[in-house]
């Protein structure tokens, strides 16, 4: 979770790599599920949660796993950055 947190910084905020507004938009949205997807494992870890409530967490909480998965690869493999001469 940190590390797709961290990447999503880089991206947004790196003053020498100018990357594309989609990209920018994805990394913010891989840093919200990559949040959602930490808050979920805590709770579920913390919290004795029947099996009927625990099935759906565990879902959405690979859901948000595999969103930064998803957008975090997708970014890599497009390479969508210029170098800026700042």
């Amino acid at each position: 979770m940190i590390a797709f947190v961290a990447f999503a910084m880089v991206i947004i905020f790196h003053r020498r790599l100018n990357y594309a507004p989609w990209a920018k938009v994805a990394a913010i949205i891989t840093c919200i599920a990559a949040v959602g997807w930490g808050i979920l494992g805590l709770v579920m870890l913390h919290h004795s949660i029947s099996s009927a409530g625990y099935l759906p967490l565990y879902w959405i909480q690979q859901l948000f796993g595999g969103i930064c998965v998803l957008l975090t690869l997708t970014i890599l493999i497009a390479r969508p950055y210029k170098k800026s001469q700042r």
